[in-house]
């Protein structure tokens, strides 16, 4: 059946504005298209710097420029879900179902949109990947001619989206991957944060997402956070689950710990269903944590349980559930023999290195100090994902083993846990 002359006129109007949004898009991409010859550039002066400050300087410029690009990116995503979402309605009107002239209209401008937006993505990805290995190279070759391969490393914790030291991220990441640290699990505590994660690993081929509602926050929680949360990792498939957990400790003592349980629950059960590890949190709570593991895993993704301080009598029962065991500094509050007794209990291919930064600052091993602005006391001093180095030293001085080979040993179970589909270790 023909539409009326008044709904055509309506239809044409609606087509008219579907196609000046479209130009609308394709006008912000030119621009992220500049933006990408202006950091292509840029990467290309780095190479000929002629010293350590010149080149750190352009690489802060650099870093302006990606975290530019990273918003314009989520912008032009923003702008065409919702030319989907016009197009599906669009398709619902009367007469303009598949198969017919306005439908195809749309679909044609919407189609093509899509394919020139992941072409576009794809070749930006393509050049930070490039940038992290030039910058390493550089580093190698030119300011450290007598320079040795470096051990690898992997922080298999940290939380460099923390508002404490957000501003200072770019920074962080340059000077710890000058030292060896190769990649980041950089771990979201609650809905306010999600959204810096995911564009810290948009803009930082080393950083791994995780995406979890922490014990502290579960109060500040909105009704949909479960629905948001697996949003989130639907979107990321590059993400693991994380930061979430139990805690009987001090800073926990007015949130429900009934409330706590269900919320934990729930994650490590999404976790499972979505075959991908979580990082889990547990404080004085140990018992509770292995009875939930018990009934709901085993873990084939693993679990890693951060910043691990339990018993070693309980090792065993977590390791046969799937359980990684990670240690930052947290671990040197700990009498040395102590220490030693829970490290040991571990199995080698179960065992983590993490910084937890930029808390856990370590208390020995000659660590990195990053100070609050304006703040000058220890006391007040922030961890520096950079001091895992300092975490290495001290497990290999408990197990007995060269630093280099519980390098590698530790890279190489980091990277089997966060090998999972779709992440940054799996093509």
């Amino acid at each position: 059946m023909d539409r009326d002359p008044s709904a055509n006129k309506i239809y044409v109007k609606d087509l008219e504005m579907f196609a000046n949004e479209v130009d609308n898009v394709k006008a912000d991409m030119t621009g992220m298209k500049k933006l990408y010859a202006q950091v292509h550039e840029s990467n290309e002066h780095i190479k000929s710097a002629q010293n350590a400050a010149h080149m750190r300087q352009l690489r802060d410029e650099v870093n302006a420029d990606l975290d530019h690009v990273v918003r314009l990116a989520k912008q032009i995503n923003r702008k065409f879900d919702g030319l989907v979402r016009a197009n599906a309605a669009q398709r619902r009107a009367a007469g303009s179902g598949p198969g017919s002239s306005d439908n195809n209209a749309w679909a044609s401008m919407i189609s093509e949109l899509g394919l020139s937006i992941k072409q576009m993505m794809r070749r930006f990805q393509g050049l930070r990947v490039q940038m992290e290995t030039d910058h390493r190279q550089m580093i190698e070759s030119r300011f450290r001619p007598n320079f040795k391969p470096m051990i690898k490393l992997f922080d298999s914790h940290c939380h460099l989206q923390d508002p404490r030291i957000l501003t200072l991220a770019a920074k962080l990441i340059t000077e710890t991957l000058e030292i060896g640290v190769a990649h980041f699990a950089v771990n979201g505590v609650s809905e306010k944060d999600w959204h810096l994660v995911e564009q810290m690993s948009r803009t930082y081929p080393s950083v791994v997402p995780n995406f979890g509602l922490h014990p502290w926050f579960i109060t500040e929680r909105s009704p949909n956070w479960l629905i948001t949360l697996k949003e989130f990792l639907s979107a990321n498939r590059a993400a693991a689950v994380g930061e979430i957990g139990l805690d009987r400790g001090l800073k926990a003592k007015e949130i429900d710990f009934s409330d706590q349980v269900e919320v934990f629950r729930q994650q490590l059960q999404l976790a499972k269903e979505i075959n991908r590890p979580a990082s889990v949190h547990c404080v004085r709570a140990f018992g509770e944590l292995l009875g939930i593991m018990e009934s709901v895993g085993p873990f084939p993704s693993g679990v890693v349980l951060h910043s691990y301080l339990g018993s070693a009598e309980m090792v065993d029962r977590l390791s046969e559930l799937g359980a990684y065991f990670s240690f930052s500094g947290f671990l040197m509050s700990l009498k040395e023999s102590k220490a030693k007794r829970i490290v040991k209990s571990v199995p080698m291919d179960r065992i983590l290195l993490e910084t937890d930064a930029p808390d856990a600052r370590p208390k020995s091993g000659g660590s990195l100090l990053l100070v609050e602005e304006g703040e000058g006391t220890e006391e007040e001093s922030l961890n520096h994902p950079g001091n895992i180095r300092s975490v290495l030293k001290y497990v290999a001085g408990l197990l007995e083993m060269e630093e280099k080979d519980l390098a590698e040993l530790s890279y190489g179970n980091a990277v089997r846990v966060f090998s999972y589909e779709g992440s940054k270790f799996v093509n």
